[in-house]
């Protein structure tokens, strides 16, 4: 796990200021409260569940802890897609340098 730090300039081109190895994991806010424990449990199912697999003689009741496909219980989520967003960030970043600063982002 890596803590990304970015930066966006005003033509919108994205920067990548630093790569942390130990990122800051608190829950002090109510966003990092709800997205910080799922993706440490994500991060640790799809990198530790395959070295160590579920033992075959747990009993069914237990067996759901261990689900038999460790990317059907992911919770992480597709924010940005390059193939189908991209098009679309290109077009605006473009009226953005033609002088449109009006650009009208959809929801």
């Amino acid at each position: 796990m890596f803590g990304l730090d970015f930066m966006i300039d005003e033509n919108l081109k994205v920067w990548l200021i630093e790569v942390n190895t130990n990122p800051d994991i608190t829950t002090n806010t109510p966003v990092c409260h709800r997205v910080i424990p799922p993706m440490i449990e994500n991060t640790l199912r799809i990198a530790l569940d395959p070295l160590f697999p579920c033992p075959t003689n747990w009993s069914p009741a237990r067996r759901h802890l261990a689900p038999d496909n460790i990317l059907e219980t992911n919770k992480y989520e597709l924010v940005f897609d390059e193939n189908q967003d991209g098009p679309e960030l290109i077009a605006m970043y473009k009226d953005s340098k033609n002088g449109r600063k009006n650009i009208i982002y959809k929801k």
